[in-house]
């Protein structure tokens, strides 16, 4: 890296009120105004900060192998803290070449092997202008280059659209459900049950069950299911479509997180977890579980949950006793149609960018052996 990239420190000597940057581990430069919303961080004495210039590089020495570094893409310069490593490529490295490389996870591996320290490790560019690495020609520098930077693009346009949507459910569930319908106690209108204690297994074999890990996504994750024998009774703990799985036990913050059984997953209810089961003549499954999931009911859930030293619960009992109100199934049909249609494009988009994802880190791969 010393052969293809230069070190330098220009202090500013002049005291120029230059924008104050960061160097964030996933948003490259950022202004500190943005990082730090609520301090200033600039010192006094502004002459010791570093100056930056447009497709010149920064890293963070003590967290260049969580991300921390980044090519500036500003047309004026700005000004980083003294702590920061700068450097800039050679003419016979393209820029934006040079800082896709910097990001594969072949470099990431070099930057832990060359740092110093102990819990924190420290890179500094001593270190890091002796690891080795190859590149082409400049011309071919810039084909890989630009075909990476069009897929961080649609990867971008990706994370805008999946904002919007996600946006566009917070707004709706504001609206959706309100107050209207009839009173009922969440126990008159569920079978609630606690799941199967029995030991887990060390080994993946066995009848799978549910974890409070299982769910912490707010949808089931067989990634992360445990393991116990088969038992005598284990029919009335199979999980079914349109079963409702409740984080009873955890902590405050995640108390009454949830997840729909919407397809057999072969999956048997385990401990530290309700399972709900409605009584779909008074209400729709999935709808219950996107009541469950507004803002209203998991801060009520926050509030009456038993508050322990490292978790809070919220018993059977409890639970039965929470008043919800229903509309008409008529309305919970309509109001299901509109949620699935969401959450398919939601999923669609989410696909999309996992695909595109897939192929950088795939094209990464093949292109910085």
């Amino acid at each position: 890296m010393g052969d293809i990239t230069t070190n330098f420190n220009v202090r500013n000597k002049e005291k120029i009120q230059y924008p104050m940057y960061s160097v964030t581990n996933n948003r490259g430069f950022v202004p500190q105004t943005e990082q730090f919303e609520d301090r200033d961080m600039v010192g006094e004495d502004i002459k010791a900060y570093k100056v930056i210039h447009k497709d010149e590089f920064a890293y963070n020495p003590a967290r260049i192998n969580v991300g921390s570094i980044a090519r500036y893409e500003g047309d004026k310069p700005c000004m980083i803290s003294s702590l920061y490593v700068c450097f800039k490529s050679r003419r016979q490295i393209d820029s934006n070449w040079l800082m896709h490389l910097l990001k594969t996870p072949k470099m990431n591996f070099y930057y832990n092997i060359n740092g110093e320290g102990g819990v924190r490790v420290y890179l500094f560019y001593p270190n890091f202008a002796r690891i080795c690495t190859s590149y082409p020609g400049v011309e071919e520098q810039k084909k890989i280059a630009k075909l990476l930077s069009l897929l961080d693009e649609r990867i971008s346009t990706q994370n805008k659209v999946i904002d919007k949507l996600q946006s566009l459910i917070k707004g709706i569930n504001q609206r959706v459900f309100m107050n209207s319908g009839i009173n009922y106690k969440l126990g008159e209108i569920c079978e609630i049950r606690s799941g199967y204690s029995g030991n887990q297994l060390l080994s993946k074999k066995g009848l799978k069950v549910s974890r409070i890990e299982t769910i912490s996504g707010h949808k089931v994750n067989m990634e992360r299911v445990g393991y116990v024998a088969p038992f005598e009774s284990s029919g009335n703990y199979r999980l079914r479509v349109g079963d409702i799985l409740f984080s009873n036990i955890n902590s405050v913050e995640y108390i009454g997180n949830t997840a729909f059984i919407d397809k057999d997953y072969d999956l048997y209810h385990g401990m530290n977890l309700l399972r709900l089961t409605p009584n779909n003549m008074v209400v729709i499954p999935f709808y219950l579980y996107l009541l469950l999931n507004t803002n209203r009911m998991l801060n009520h859930f926050k509030t009456v949950c038993n508050k322990a030293v490292s978790q809070a619960s919220i018993n059977q009992t409890e639970l039965g006793k929470t008043v919800i109100q229903i509309p008409p199934i008529k309305t919970q049909e309509q109001i299901c149609e509109l949620y699935q249609a969401l959450y398919t494009k939601l999923e669609t988009a989410s696909h999309t960018k996992s695909l595109f994802q897939n192929q950088k880190q795939y094209m990464l791969r093949q292109m910085f052996i």
